[in-house]
């Protein structure tokens, strides 16, 4: 395992505690599909521990009584160029 891997094992070893011990004892209340928790874990294993970290706070806060909700998919994971990034092409 490399070292830059620690925090995102750490931030779903989390998760997964929290989806165990403490997510079976409140009713169901995520409004998005997949559920909170599961864009978590897909964030961060999908983005790494950054910007996995943002999006699952983005998605957190959007997770509330007055949202709609649906189907929010966590974004594939893009390669951006150094062009790119100064928006040359």
């Amino acid at each position: 395992m490399k070292l830059s891997q620690l925090p995102v094992k750490a931030a779903v070893a989390l998760i997964k505690i929290y989806r165990k011990n403490i997510s079976p004892f409140k009713p169901p209340c995520c409004r998005f599909t997949p559920t909170c928790s599961e864009y978590a874990l897909e964030a961060f294993r999908t983005h790494g521990f950054i910007r996995g970290f943002f999006l699952s706070l983005r998605r957190i806060l959007r997770c509330h009584p007055f949202c709609k909700g649906g189907y929010d998919p966590v974004p594939e994971k893009t390669r951006r160029s150094k062009l790119s990034k100064w928006k040359v092409f």
